[in-house]
């Protein structure tokens, strides 16, 4: 059967700038009631597609649901977001057509410069905004965590370090509060990271390395440019990155999120994920449930599982 959304509204299209404007300005509208005054935003494509539907599957497991938007990186994944009402927006990178970006490319870090720019676009309008990445689960809900640290704190983050004791800010899951010193400190991280894309394009350089929006945010920490941002790491085992997790082995007591990171290769990240009983994932992309089987919609009935509950 149809998706109910396509039964209300019709098959979506590609949207026009101006449309494109108009339909971001509503799917904001809807998260200002959030108590948190967070929005989360995940960054997708429909080369990693079935990452997205596994991530709102355990999205769809947490008691309350917070106001997220998906960030859509080519006209494939909106329109398959969209048809199932997703809250997604299509924002390309300039000349890209591609799905699928493998980490260390000139064409990832041009994806992600993207998002930062769009992220700074948010936080200038108002909006907190937490990043995630799609291959970093919520097996908990974060914020009765994190809202005692997001009082005292403009900027909060997992650890991706793989010492105890010591810290590196992961942009995989990084909280950034609308306020002047987080606002100053992003606009500095998207000058620095274009300036750095533009470099490896006129370079022609083939791979880029580990350089990328984190290096120049946490080269900004360590160089303590902006002293009056107040910035802490989350409890790394509270929030466990993927050596803490599955190189060391270290599954329990379940953590608040799970990030399959610490390898490169979608492949072997949804290998991860199955040996550790995280991909919840079918053959045909969608969530199975007791009851019935459920797409991106939430399992208890047609409203978009973007909405509280």
């Amino acid at each position: 059967p149809q998706p109910t959304w396509i039964r209300r509204h019709g098959a979506p299209k590609v949207p026009t700038e101006e449309e494109g404007k108009r339909e971001l300005k509503e799917l904001l509208a809807a998260t200002e009631d959030d108590p948190d005054h967070t929005i989360i935003m995940a960054t997708v494509s429909d080369g990693f597609y079935d990452f997205t539907v596994n991530w709102l599957c355990w999205m769809a497991k947490l008691p309350k649901i917070h106001p997220y938007l998906f960030l859509a990186t080519d006209e494939a994944v909106y329109l398959k977001l969209k048809a199932v009402g997703q809250p997604v927006h299509l924002l390309k990178a300039p000349g890209q057509t591609g799905t699928t970006f493998t980490y260390s490319t000139i064409a990832y870090q041009e994806l992600m410069h993207t998002r930062t720019l769009f992220v700074k676009d948010l936080l200038d309008q108002g909006y907190s905004v937490l990043i995630a990445d799609t291959d970093a689960l919520l097996l908990q809900d974060p914020f009765p965590i994190m809202e005692p640290l997001m009082a005292t704190n403009d900027v909060l983050y997992s650890n991706d370090d793989s010492r105890q004791g010591h810290s590196i800010a992961c942009g995989g899951f990084f909280w950034l509060r609308s306020c002047e010193a987080a606002r100053t400190f992003w606009a500095e991280v998207a000058r620095q990271h274009g300036e750095m894309v533009e470099d490896f394009k006129r370079r022609g350089v083939s791979s880029v390395g580990d350089a990328s929006e984190q290096s120049i945010i946490n080269q900004i920490f360590a160089k303590k440019t902006f002293p009056e941002l107040r910035h802490q790491p989350l409890d790394h085992m509270q929030f466990r990155n993927g050596y803490f997790y599955w190189q060391l082995n270290l599954r329990t007591p379940t953590p608040v999120l799970v990030h399959n990171n610490w390898i490169i290769g979608r492949d072997k990240k949804v290998a991860r994920f199955q040996e550790a009983g995280l991909w919840l994932v079918n053959q045909n992309n969608y969530c199975p449930t007791p009851d019935t089987q459920v797409g991106l919609t939430h399992p208890r009935g047609d409203q978009p599982i973007s909405h509280h509950r």
